[in-house]
């Protein structure tokens, strides 16, 4: 019953129906499925179609837990976390992390590295943050791969090792992991522990791209504008650029302002310039806002920054 309540939630092989789908979890987790509960919870913590019901989640997300449901017990781990719902409580958060991570829940093992990392409540712990990573990484966690790399990027907790970074990086794009891909286009474009290589950076950040991340797509347009190891071609950075904005990255955005501002591979229009900049001031972008300030402002001269503000290396989210 469960699987029906997939199928309709996710569109495959029918249309997508939120009251069909949570009919079906519901007479699952009526006859005791734990995972149809978890289900549940995710159910109303995105809201599919209607606002999210957040105390309804954590309800289900706690009948799940109550089942001995590892991913019921993570999802609460977020919930206190973040405060979704409940006021953040890192010791809870924790605690429902070490239960999911004992019963072997992967995706805890990397959140309680992330909580070690970031210091959630206390001074970052970088060696219990490492220790987790790696006890996810080792259970197949790509994100815990990434996270690996970061720290031996930056020496967190290690002596700072860029030929371990990379392998951790590459075991996580082998793995379809999109940041690892990202991270190993940073390393060849900008020379950190191999030779400067733009076509190899160009290789991974399209693959990151093809995947959707959006980072990677201004990444691949800076280096069509810049003409970083391909010929420049500043149709080909707007289309790139496109797509980022297009999928909502602010940096994008505001690259695409800047072309229209400067009327480069495009026609100038400073109309078009502003709606872009607006859009990125909307979602906080800091370059964005100046822009728009510049435009405004009496001063001769030109609003438009140098392309691309290339994305740095990153560990997964949280």
């Amino acid at each position: 019953m469960a699987n029906m309540g997939v199928l309709y939630r996710d569109g495959i092989g029918v249309a997508k129906d939120p009251t069909e789908a949570r009919k079906w979890f519901e007479k699952s987790a009526a006859g005791g499925d734990s995972d149809a509960m978890n289900s549940l919870g995710l159910f109303y913590q995105t809201g599919y179609g209607a606002p999210p019901d957040y105390a309804t989640a954590r309800k289900w997300f706690e009948k799940a837990v109550a089942a001995g449901n590892v991913f019921g017990m993570r999802n609460l781990g977020v919930f206190y976390r973040d405060g979704i719902g409940v006021p953040k409580d890192f010791t809870e958060a924790r605690k429902w992390f070490e239960k999911a991570a004992a019963g072997g829940n992967s995706d805890a093992m990397n959140s309680l590295g992330l909580f070690y990392q970031n210091g959630y409540g206390a001074p970052p712990d970088y060696a219990t943050a490492r220790k987790w990573f790696e006890k996810a990484a080792a259970a197949g966690h790509s994100g815990a791969m990434v996270n690996l790399g970061f720290l031996y990027d930056r020496g967190y907790g290690v002596a700072q090792d860029e030929t371990v970074a990379r392998q951790w990086y590459e075991k996580a794009a082998a793995a379809g992991n999109v940041f690892g891909m990202k991270n190993l286009g940073v390393l060849y474009r900008d020379g950190i522990g191999v030779p400067k290589d733009f076509t190899e950076a160009r290789k991974w950040f399209e693959k990151a791209a093809a995947a959707g991340h959006s980072d990677s797509m201004v990444s691949v347009g800076y280096m069509h504008e810049m003409g970083n190891g391909v010929p420049r071609d500043l149709v080909e950075a707007r289309k790139w650029y496109e797509k980022a904005a297009a999928a909502g990255n602010a940096v994008g955005m505001t690259n695409l302002g800047n072309l229209y501002l400067d009327g480069r591979g495009v026609t100038q229009d400073r109309t078009e310039a502003r709606k872009w900049f607006e859009k990125a001031a909307a979602t906080g972008y800091e370059r964005a806002k100046i822009a728009l300030q510049k435009l405004d402002s009496p001063e001769p001269g030109n609003a438009s920054f140098p392309q691309g503000t290339p994305p740095p290396l990153v560990g997964t989210p949280r």
